[in-house]
This record gives C-alpha cells, sequence and structure tokens, in this order.
C-alpha cells in the first residue's frame, strides 16, 4: 500500500498530521492556502516527487529484506526513474528544477547514484523488519493531558526491532544541505512517530524511543549518512502542546505568513505576494 493510500484509510475522522503542523507552523499563510481553500499548486518543486520516488524504491527494498529477499539494485533504480518521469510527465503546473538536478534527465542519474550508495551501505546489522509503510492513528491530547477531538495521523517509513527487542523507529530523507545532530534531535517528525507508536501500545508510554533518520544526500558523490536519537515522554509532552497551540490558531483562522527558505520552493508564492 502507498503512504498516501495508507494516510487516506487513517483520514475518516477529524484528524491532523504531523505533515499540517509543520506547514502551519512554518508559514499560516501557506496553510490556509494548501489545506483550507485547497488552491491548485502554481508551481511544484523537484524535491517533492523526487523524494516520494526514493521512498518508492526503499520501500520496495525493505518489504524484500522483510521477506528475506535481497532486491537487485536496478530494480530499485528502476522504480525511481518510472515514478519520477510518470509524476513529471503528467503534472500539469511548472516544475522548479534545482542547481544539482536542472531537468528531469540529471533528477533521474542523482537518483539512481543516490540508490547505488544506499545499496551499497545501508546495513541493518542485527535488527529486524517489523513493518514497512506503517499506518497508525491515535487520539491527540492536550498538554492537560486530555482527550482532544482531533485523531493524531502519520505513517511510519520503517519500523525495527534490534536483537534486545527494543523497537527503533526509521525516516527516510532526502537532502542536499548536510543534517547536524541537534536538528535530528529536534525533529517534530519524529517526535509525532513516537507519540503514535506508545499511544497506540507498540511501546511503553513513559518510555523511551529510539528513532533514527536515514538521509541520502544529493551530491555529485551522494553519501548517506544515519542519525540516531531518542524520545522521551517529556518530548511527546511537549509535541502534544505545540501541535494542540497549532490547532487553536488554525481553529480561530489566524493565517499569518511567514518568510522564510521555504519561500523559495512554495508552491504559493505568487498568492503570498498579492496577498
Amino acid at each position: 500500500m502507498s503512504r498516501n493510500a495508507a494516510l487516506a484509510e487513517l483520514q475518516d475522522q477529524l484528524h491532523v498530521s504531523h505533515g499540517q503542523i509543520f506547514t502551519y507552523l512554518g508559514c499560516g499563510l501557506k496553510y490556509r492556502y494548501q489545506y483550507v481553500e485547497r488552491r491548485k499548486p502554481e508551481r511544484i518543486s523537484i524535491s517533492l516527487p523526487f523524494g516520494k520516488a526514493i521512498h518508492s524504491a526503499l520501500e520496495r527494498h525493505y518489504r524484500g529484506v522483510q521477506k528475506g529477499i535481497t532486491e537487485p539494485l536496478g530494480v530499485l533504480e528502476d522504480i525511481f526513474a518510472e515514478q519520477l518521469a510518470g509524476e513529471i510527465q503528467s503534472t500539469e503546473v511548472p516544475v522548479i528544477f534545482k542547481k544539482e538536478t536542472p531537468d528531469l534527465a540529471s533528477a533521474i542519474t542523482m537518483g539512481r547514484n543516490m540508490l547505488r550508495v544506499f545499496h551499497t551501505e545501508a546495513d541493518l546489522g542485527d535488527a529486524e523488519v517489523v513493518a514497512v509503510e506503517l499506518p497508525l492513528s491515535a487520539t491527540l491530547y492536550s498538554g492537560e493531558a486530555s482527550a482532544t477531538e482531533y485523531q493524531l495521523v502519520g505513517v511510519i517509513d520503517l519500523l525495527l526491532r534490534d536483537s534486545q527487542g527494543n523497537l527503533i523507529v526509521v525516516d527516510h530523507k532526502t537532502a542536499s544541505q548536510a543534517k547536524i545532530q541537534a536538528a535530528v534531535d529536534s525533529d517534530l517528525q519524529l517526535t509525532a512517530y513516537s507519540y503514535l507508536l506508545t499511544a497506540v501500545g507498540h511501546a511503553p508510554a513513559l518510555s523511551n524511543t529510539q528513532c533514527r533518520m536515514d538521509v541520502l544526500r544529493k551530491l555529485k558523490t551522494p553519501q548517506f549518512n544515519r542519525f540516531d536519537t531518542i524520545r522521551t515522554a517529556k518530548d511527546r509532552r511537549r509535541f502534544a502542546q505545540i501541535a494542540n497551540l497549532a490547532l487553536q490558531g488554525i481553529d480561530v483562522r489566524i493565517f499569518a505568513p511567514n518568510r522564510s527558505w521555504l519561500c523559495s520552493d512554495c508552491a504559493f508564492s505568487k498568492a503570498c505576494s498579492a496577498w
């Protein structure tokens, strides 16, 4: 099941995802255009379909590992190339290409090179694959530990179990810029996954969650970087407070614009300039 299909199954009830919270915290006006008004994007960044295509290839790899199969590199490359080309060719809006990937052909070459590095360097060690693209839904609680009307929904890229029986939440990323440990330690998406994992009973409520971010770098010579981090019960409470503050702002229709580095890829830049 694709990530979009998995999320769709979770969204029958009043819900909020990490992506919605991240969008609102990054720019309230973008949230309004995307989720309230549901405007058609003016353009899309190549980073979006590129990341989705890489995710599809990694999903195929880990589903194979779960079954005791090692998928050939060529299969992963073809999955990536076919999905990326299909999305770019079918889109009705302009695509913003990047310096490192100035056109579709170079983007496909970059992705193939990244998957070669992944295929060579990704090693689970003694860990086993528990789930791939795992959809989860749980009641979102307030900072005062009272249930809200919202369900927090999300799809965990990869769930592992190490030789000691500990679960490890893994999130896949593609990036041009280097990640630093501090950014991974404060990443709200991993905290949201930890919240979901404990809320549905996969891990004790007050336990620490072992998390990992696997980053494929878009470089002339691609790199595969792995960052380990943990999430505590305190981190999950803080996330719930942040999520609820975002929802309060949405409920009272506070949609303030926020200029940042995210603007260069924004799908609503013209609407924002005209606001």
